[in-house]
């Protein structure tokens, strides 16, 4: 789903406590990708924020590419790595998950 909604390879994500996420101008729009999700963009460039999961409450998922810094942030927990494209070779060393964290 993720590739589908940026149109790329794949998204970088880090997660924070929802409560401590500020952001610094405006509101992003909601949009309830699925059943149990919402995700949020910019609505003047239509940038991608966050994924909301409603299997993890208090936590939200914070795309990397729309930080000013994204190099501040290291992967740490490739996830869904049983969808990732053939030719796509990221962070072979860290530990893989082939669905989501709580899946393994």
């Amino acid at each position: 789903m993720c590739r589908r909604t940026t149109g790329a390879p794949c998204v970088a994500w880090f997660s924070v406590p929802s409560q401590d996420l500020v952001l610094l101008a405006g509101a992003p729009t909601r949009f309830r990708s699925s059943a149990h999700a919402t995700r949020t963009f910019c609505p003047n460039c239509g940038t991608r924020l966050t994924f909301i999961d409603d299997a993890t409450p208090g936590e939200t998922d914070i795309t990397t590419g729309s930080l000013d810094q994204p190099n501040l942030v290291a992967p740490q927990d490739p996830i869904f790595t049983s969808e990732q494209l053939a030719w796509l070779k990221l962070a072979d060393a860290l530990p893989q998950c082939r669905r989501s964290r709580a899946e393994g």
